[in-house]
């Protein structure tokens, strides 16, 4: 299975189910998630995003993160998606993806695919758990975000 690295897309459908929120919170760098299931070609399609945000540090205290677009040289922010499926009685992997890199400085990046007409492991509900990290100096923070499910074929 091949996967598509993109800046910016959307599935051909509107049915979109996602969830979206910080994965890190701490002192100076957050990391920010994305992760997505929708009927794509009618077989399911799954988008996972990433992007880097700061605290607003000020004498009085400091206070959520804040989109302040600073941007993370390639190589410092990482995407991976499991793509899930239900069998009747748990969630069961259904592919993933290997680990992907921001190949060029910038605020965020997405992966994204579309698994065509017929979903991979059958009819069913599907869902995404995206694992979205940016790199502090040497160590990689962040964590996983599920999307919520999908009935799929569409």
């Amino acid at each position: 299975m091949s996967l598509l690295v993109l800046a910016l897309s959307s599935p051909a459908s509107a049915d979109v189910i996602y969830d979206d929120g910080h994965v890190y919170a701490g002192d100076g760098p957050c990391t920010w998630a994305r992760a997505e299931v929708s009927h794509g070609g009618g077989g399911g399609y799954t988008r996972s995003d990433v992007a880097q945000d700061y605290q607003l540090q000020t004498p009085w205290g400091s206070y959520d993160c804040r989109d302040t677009t600073p941007t993370q040289g390639a190589g410092r922010m990482a995407l991976r998606y499991d793509w899930y499926y239900w069998n009747g009685t748990e969630w069961r992997i259904c592919g993933v993806s290997d680990w992907h890199y921001n190949p060029q400085t910038s605020h965020s990046f997405a992966i994204a695919w579309d698994f065509g007409a017929n979903p991979l492991c059958g009819p069913g509900y599907y869902g995404t758990m995206t694992a979205a990290f940016t790199l502090n100096g040497t160590e990689w923070l962040g964590g996983p975000l599920w999307s919520g499910s999908h009935y799929l074929p569409a």
